[in-house]
């Protein structure tokens, strides 16, 4: 899909000039950076992993307990593939491609003093798309997960399963009043009981 883009874009800066030019160069240039087609190859590992469970959670039926069950493990699955092998996999894919479309595969050029750019010192090509790009577009998508579906989420979706009959059972007493008075203050307000007279018998006159 990509070399098309590429060969549209060729074509337009050959046959147009502006301020379309400009932009339609600029596209080409970010297109033919390695970069960039690595960061292609991490989106469908990542998304190859998210796709299957973000259409399962489209289910109706499935309740919040087992949301939560299938976030942690698409987490787990993710946090995974931090392992070397699985990089250097997904970085022969884009070597690969980037063979075939005439990109160079390099280290960009090191400053000393760099403010917009992680600045490594590493003489392995591999090792600094690694930290750079997998590394941080993975970690990224770790904490945006996790950000949406669990922070502040956990002790909600606890409560609220402790007063589904089906977690009920194997739940103590306790458990159930902590559930319960998440909800209290959504409850109708119970009238007072007014409290028994109680009645002195009478005492018969001596």
């Amino acid at each position: 899909m990509l070399l098309p883009i590429i060969i549209f874009l060729e074509d337009i800066i050959g046959n147009t000039d502006g301020n379309i030019l400009s932009k339609c160069n600029g596209l080409l240039q970010s297109v033919l950076n390695f970069e960039f087609n690595l960061s292609l190859e991490v989106a469908v590992e990542i998304l190859s992993i998210t796709l299957p469970i973000s259409r399962q959670l489209q289910n109706p039926d499935l309740d919040l307990t087992k949301c939560i069950e299938m976030i942690n493990l698409v987490l787990v699955a993710l946090k995974n593939n931090r392992e070397d092998i699985k990089f250097t996999d997904i970085f022969n894919r884009a070597v690969s491609k980037a063979g075939v479309l005439n990109i160079d595969v390099k280290i960009p050029r090191i400053c000393k003093r760099q403010a917009h750019r992680s600045n490594l010192t590493t003489s392995s090509t591999e090792e600094y798309f690694k930290i750079t790009v997998y590394f941080t577009v993975l970690d990224n998508f770790i904490t945006s997960i996790q950000t949406m579906f669990l922070d502040n989420q956990n002790n909600i979706v606890f409560k609220i399963q402790q007063l589904i009959p089906n977690y009920i059972n194997a739940l103590s007493k306790e458990d159930i009043l902590k559930g319960a008075s998440f909800y209290e203050s959504d409850l109708p307000k119970q009238p007072n009981t007014p409290k028994h007279t109680q009645q002195t018998p009478n005492t018969p006159n001596t």
